[in-house]
């Protein structure tokens, strides 16, 4: 007699997963994003560049940037 092939039970069989792919800790992972920080400091320098450039030598200017240089 010939022998039978096993017929493969890859439905069953489960391949083996990626400890690290659920790991609680990867989850934090994503899209690099900057900090609120440097955002912030972001805004802060194009609200300096507006003031600047809208009224030079405003007296009003001058104080709300010696205001904002201070924090």
């Amino acid at each position: 007699m010939a022998k039978k092939k096993k017929a493969k039970q890859t439905a069953l069989l489960l391949t083996p997963r990626n400890p690290f792919a659920t790991d609680p800790l990867m989850k934090k992972g994503g899209a690099h994003e900057k900090t609120f920080k440097s955002k912030r400091n972001k805004q802060k320098t194009q609200l300096r560049k507006q003031l600047a450039e809208y009224s030079l030598n405003s007296k009003l200017t001058i104080f709300v940037i010696s205001f904002l240089s201070a924090r």
